[in-house]
């Protein structure tokens, strides 16, 4: 049975690059979610839908140009599903911007 990631990927510049590389030779299939697309870089207040985070083996939640104190709607959404993540005990990585959105949804941040 082949193990399913969320890669979140913030930003256009931002990529999973050789972490996600090492996910796939580990058998992971890359399941991208492009929150905040080319054309709404400037404002980013978008409102992407996140999927369960029961629906994946790993979450990896990639580096943004933002700031989780720059709180919006889907900085919330996603806090919400890096919570649920937790509380199933699914693992998450997150680089850069994803790792103050993990600190953020283990109460690191107010």
């Amino acid at each position: 049975m082949t193990k399913r990631a969320l890669v979140i990927a913030h930003d256009h510049l931002s990529a999973a690059g050789h972490v996600g590389d090492r996910l796939a030779q580990r058998g992971y299939a890359l399941d991208e979610l492009l929150v905040v697309p080319a054309e709404r870089y400037a404002t980013p207040d978008v409102e992407p839908r996140f999927p369960a985070a029961a629906e994946y083996d790993l979450i990896l939640s990639l580096g943004a140009p933002w700031s989780v104190n720059r709180m919006n709607e889907w900085i919330r959404a996603e806090l919400d599903l890096l919570r649920d993540a937790r509380r199933l005990g699914i693992p998450v990585l997150g680089i850069c911007f994803g790792g103050q959105l993990l600190a953020a949804s283990l109460g690191g941040l107010n």
